[in-house]
């Protein structure tokens, strides 16, 4: 595997709790 196609799945995927994570936050404040 490339460092250059792993990285984007990498944070795609890191991406997607911390979006949910801000959204959760930001609905309880």
């Amino acid at each position: 595997m490339n460092e250059q196609v792993a990285a984007p799945r990498i944070g795609g995927w890191l991406l997607l709790p911390l979006a949910w994570l801000i959204m959760t936050l930001l609905t309880t404040v």
